[in-house]
Order: C-alpha cells, then structure tokens, then sequence
C-alpha cells in the first residue's frame, strides 16, 4: 500500500489565491520505499492523486516552529498519575495557557521522562478543517521535526533551517544561516553532533566547529522525512490525531447505543464545572471509543458547529443552567434520546437545547415534516416525560418545531 506525505504550509489559511501552487507531497511505493521527488501543485492536484488512490494512507506533516515538542520528568511511570501531572509539568515551557495546547503523550522513558508534543488548539483545528473542506482526510499528523532529527545528537540542516536534537528530547529550531553564531555559543553541547545537510551547496559552506561532523544527502527535505518514517516502527506510533482530532470512523451500533448516556456525561461535566476536568481527560483516555461517539452525538446535536473543544462546547451550549436541577435534567435529556431513536435517521436533529428556567428545558428541533414531530412528541411521553410543542414553523424544505419538557423531577432508579 502506498503511502501520501503532506507537507503542510500555513499559507493554504490565507490564500486568496487557492489557484497557486503551494502544497508539497511524496509517495511511498507499495514496497515501502519513499519516492526521491517531491510534487509541489494546488490542493486540487492532490485530491486528484488521492481519488485514483483511494487505499493510500495519507501522514499530513506540520511545520517544526508550530509544535513544541520536549519532555518533562514525572514521578511515576503509572499512566494515570503521568496523564494528571503533565500538563502542570509542561506550563512553563509553553507561551499560552496549557489548556490551549492539543497534548500527545510518549512513551515514558527509562530516565522517567515524558516526551510531549503540544499544538495549539485551534490551530490544529484549522489545519483538520481546511484540509476535510477539500476532501483530504488526513490518516496521520506528525510534527516535522520528529521526522527530521529521529536520534539524539543530530543536526539535520536544509538550505533555510535545521533541527538540533540533543539528549532527553531537546528539540531546537535555527535558521541555516544562523548556525555558525549560535551552535557552541549560545546552544552547547558535550558530545559529538552527527550533521546532515539535505541541500547541494558544499559543505565548506557550513559551520566548521569542534564535535560536529557533516555528511550531504542530496534529496528533497519531504523525501528524509518520509524515509525516516518508513524505517523506524517508533515514529509510525506517533500520531496527533486522538482525542478530540481522533480520526473518525464510520458508526457502529455499539457506538450509537451509548450516544445519549455520553451525552449526559458531557452535560453534567456544563452543570458540574470544571473540577473534574482531568478525570474527565483521563477516563477519555481509557474509553476512547466512548469520546468517539461523544464527538458524533455533538455532530448530531449541532451539524452547524466546528468541534475544537467537545467538553467546553457543551458547556457553552447550557450557559445559564441551574444546578440544584442537574440530575433531573440529565435523566430527562437521556429519555428524550430514547425516544428520538425510535424514529428513523435523519427524521429529527436537534438544533438547540435551553436550560435556564428550574424544573424545564426547552428544545428546537428540525424536523423533516410535521407528521415526524407528532411521532416524535408521541415518543417522548411515552417515556414518562411531560412535553409540550409550543411552536412549529415550515422553513423552506422542514419543519422548525419547540418543544418544552417541564416539570422534571429525579426518579430513583430501583435497585
């Protein structure tokens, strides 16, 4: 099977001109070997190549400067107690607040170290949105650095920047021109630097200084980190897509089942606050498929939204919610799913839920005909719940319906 290499460019987010060539990608043949070209042409070309193939496993590459990649001691090698202390651990090493960063976690190393890479938020978010507006579905992201300097003591250099990577994943990002003012000055190092240059100018042009010692490979920057990837079983395991960016499969009924009882989870972490919020990250850890169906059911919920932040999006859904009713609300927000599988896909979506009065919420929905809100009205009583329609408009091709469900009280369950 071949495999596709994107190399990103943040100019894609801001072109005028989406006409202009400014995307680069390599293929790997079906032996594994990457190819020793590179293309560079309009995201249109690319989605052309990708149609024709369909198998092709696509690693999109982000720019080195744009994700910090480091490591931190923990005190533990447990998962859980590395899950909860690294992000207050890595607060320090980052420019903006850590709950900003889109965190991948390594595996901890003998020294007890955790090799991190974080990535903006919505920056990633972005990149996954301009990329899927065009047809392109990333497999796998993988920052470029990684990918360029794959062993400690390297310095992997092209004509604009390089890579150093020394000891316990330290990652530092210097323009070419730069290196003979700052390597030995400014960035020390104790032990010998195994330089690559992945240019054709001639080696004299380079830094001569005491431990470092160059070798010249004469292939595009894409092509080295394409071949790094294909030959070391380590980076095939790093991928920034998981959690919230987790590439999304096709729904099982497993999945779909659970959909409402996610959906309470995730509403009570609105009603709840933020206290649980690690435990909450931890238990997504352990249950991935369950945070998989949560970021569905959202999409279900709210087809208009851009999913950044599944957990605060939520909250900002509920704004105004009073908490003394929060049980009572869940029970009935978990009932009223029940009800709405019973009616055929695509019957009913719900476009908005309002908790703001005690003892009710009201739901606006779209519906596909005035028949389906009926069923759907006949559901939800026949859960127990106490609905009223208080409006339904036709808007161009469907039915605008509010429904109120009031009077909510907590049930015990038995047993």
């Amino acid at each position: 099977m071949s495999d596709c290499f994107i190399q990103w460019h943040d100019e894609l987010l801001t072109a005028v001109d989406q006409e202009k060539p400014c995307l680069s990608w390599c293929w790997s043949d079906a032996e594994g070997n990457a190819a020793t070209t590179v293309v560079t042409d309009t995201m249109a070309v690319l989605v052309e190549q990708l149609k024709a193939k369909p198998k092709a496993q696509t690693v999109l590459v982000l720019p080195s400067q744009r994700c910090t990649v480091t490591a931190v001691k923990v005190p533990s090698k447990q998962r859980k107690h590395i899950e909860q202390s690294v992000p207050f651990l890595l607060e320090e090493q980052l420019v903006e607040d850590v709950e900003e960063y889109h965190l991948t976690l390594l595996a901890v190393t003998e020294q007890q170290l955790v090799p991190v890479i974080a990535v903006n938020k919505v920056y990633l978010a972005q990149v996954l949105g301009y990329c899927q507006e065009q047809g392109v579905e990333p497999d796998r992201i993988v920052p470029a650095s990684i990918l360029l300097a794959t062993e400690a003591n390297q310095l992997i250099a092209d004509t604009d920047q390089a890579v150093l990577r020394l000891p316990d994943w330290q990652f530092s990002l210097i323009n070419t021109q730069q290196l003979s003012m700052l390597l030995g000055t400014v960035i020390s190092f104790e032990e010998e630097l195994a330089g690559v240059y992945l240019g054709d100018a001639a080696l004299d042009t380079l830094p001569s200084i005491p431990l470092l010692s160059w070798q010249q490979q004469t292939m595009p920057t894409l092509c080295w980190m394409a071949t790094n990837f294909l030959q070391n079983t380590e980076l095939k395991r790093i991928n920034l897509r998981h959690g919230q960016f987790k590439l999304q499969q096709a729904d099982s009924g497993v999945l779909r089942q659970w959909r409402w009882s996610i959906a309470a989870g995730m509403v009570a972490i609105a009603l709840w606050g933020s206290g649980h919020y690690w435990q909450i990250k931890q238990l997504e850890k352990q249950a991935e498929q369950y945070e998989t169906a949560a970021v569905e059911l959202y999409k279900q919920l709210f087809p208009n939204d851009t999913i950044v932040d599944v957990y605060d999006q939520f909250k900002a859904k509920l704004q105004g919610r009073r908490v003394d009713q929060g049980l009572a609300f869940l029970q009935a927000l978990h009932k009223w799913g029940q009800a709405q599988q019973k009616l055929p896909d695509g019957q009913i979506t719900v476009k908005n839920i309002d908790f703001r009065e005690q003892g009710r919420f009201s739901l606006e929905v779209n519906a596909a005909s005035l028949d389906s809100v009926d069923k759907l009205l006949a559901a939800v009583k026949q859960q127990g719940l106490n609905a009223e329609l208080k409006s339904a408009n036709h808007n161009q091709e469907q039915v605008v319906a509010r429904i109120v469900v009031k009077n909510l009280a907590v049930k015990q369950e038995a047993g």
